[in-house]
């Protein structure tokens, strides 16, 4: 018995295995770009501004492989309303709200970071309670539904993420 291939599954393996060399170096260019992209130093700015009064609200949110929630609030720049993550806990259960003078309502409030997109809801994401001040996506637009009317329209789309936020983790706080 001799092996003798057909002509033409010759020729379609020598298509594919063109094809799948091509596909190859495509994903292997795109992986570089995207390193490259990683290794560049982002274009931080300096957000300056006072915390809204009562613009305290819970997201939660999974940063690297750990879920737990972010503790956000409206920073009133003069000119927008955006909103930051102050800090990051890894309660399970909600964290209490800040309430009466313990807040930082009003005090000024500056970071370095970056401007980023809103964060984008999917089919898995968790029903949001602005009740109770629970959000499960940091979408700029969900997170204005706490403030008063009058204010809503002066949000920003964007979020700022600081270059170091405090982490709570047992009850003791660290810069993440």
């Amino acid at each position: 018995m001799m092996f003798r291939p057909l002509p033409v599954m010759t020729v379609l393996t020598l298509i594919s295995l063109g094809i799948l060399l091509w596909l190859g170096q495509w994903q292997y260019g795109r992986y570089l770009e995207k390193m490259a992209v990683d290794e560049q130093e982002p274009a931080w700015t300096q957000l300056e501004g006072a915390i809204v009064p009562d613009s305290e609200a819970f997201v939660y949110a999974y940063a690297e492989g750990v879920g737990g929630w972010r503790r956000v609030a409206a920073i009133d720049t003069g000119k927008a309303l955006v909103f930051t993550t102050l800090q990051l806990e890894d309660a399970v259960e909600t964290p209490a709200r800040c309430l009466g003078t313990a807040c930082r309502d009003g005090e000024p409030y500056s970071a370095r970071g970056i401007f980023k997109a809103a964060y984008k809801r999917n089919a898995f994401t968790a029903t949001d309670s602005p009740a109770q001040r629970q959000f499960y996506a940091l979408v700029p637009s969900r997170l204005a539904e706490i403030l008063p009317e009058a204010e809503r329209a002066r949000v920003s789309a964007d979020l700022f993420e600081p270059e170091s936020l405090p982490i709570v983790s047992d009850g003791r706080t660290a810069l993440g």
